[in-house]
């Protein structure tokens, strides 16, 4: 009587699902496997554009710091140089545009660092206003129409390097007030942190300021 467990090349059925079996667990390892390698690249290769992204963004941020001018206007009935340093915001006026297709010129510019609510995570917006018409005691306020620059990060800080007193030497300071100080710093330093194990990037862009009223 014939076996209906066995085929006719002697390996009985159930030896059949076992090695089905097998090979089936077998594939679905390795293309999990795959699946995994895959992924952990793309997210490597999108670490590396975001940072390169952030490095550049930084690089044109110093060209622009570079150029600042030492601009002055009527304040409260006097002198005053028009740069306003914070730990997160920076306003100032520079002989370069962030702005493709910009026209030369001065450039009225603030950076400041808000809470995006929608991602909950903070941004670096940048305002610039191109040519500008300079009011004696004119500030770009918080109502102006920012662009976001630097989405998705930790943190940026800004600080700034000069001396405070005549007598005193040069420091790095979280706050600048060209005001009280009457000069421009040397430096400014701009410090990005993208994620709490996520080395910072630091800039450092000297301020070659040339004066313009």
């Amino acid at each position: 009587m014939t076996n209906p467990l066995k085929n006719e090349n002697g390996f009985t059925l159930i030896e059949l699902l076992i090695t089905i079996t097998i090979f089936a667990v077998s594939i679905a390892i390795v293309f999990g496997g795959l699946r995994v390698g895959i992924r952990a690249w793309e997210k490597g290769e999108a670490d590396i554009d975001y940072r390169q992204r952030n490095r550049i963004v930084l690089d044109l941020l110093k060209r622009q710091i570079k150029s600042t001018h030492l601009f002055e206007i009527q304040k409260d009935g006097e002198k005053s140089i028009l740069f306003n340093g914070k730990n997160n915001s920076l306003e100032f006026v520079s002989g370069i545009a962030l702005m493709p297709g910009s026209r030369k010129g001065l450039v009225h510019v603030k950076y400041t660092v808000q809470n995006n609510p929608k991602t909950e995570k903070k941004e670096l917006q940048f305002f610039e206003e191109v040519n500008p018409v300079l009011a004696q005691d004119s500030e770009i306020d918080d109502e102006a129409e920012f662009t976001p620059l630097l989405p998705g990060i930790e943190e940026l800080d800004f600080e700034y390097f000069g001396s405070t007193e005549d007598d005193e030497p040069g420091a790095w300071h979280p706050e600048w007030d060209a005001e009280q100080t009457g000069a421009l710093p040397d430096a400014v330093k701009l410090i990005l942190k993208t994620g709490p194990e996520k080395e910072a990037i630091k800039i450092i862009a000297p301020v070659l300021a040339e004066a313009a009223k």
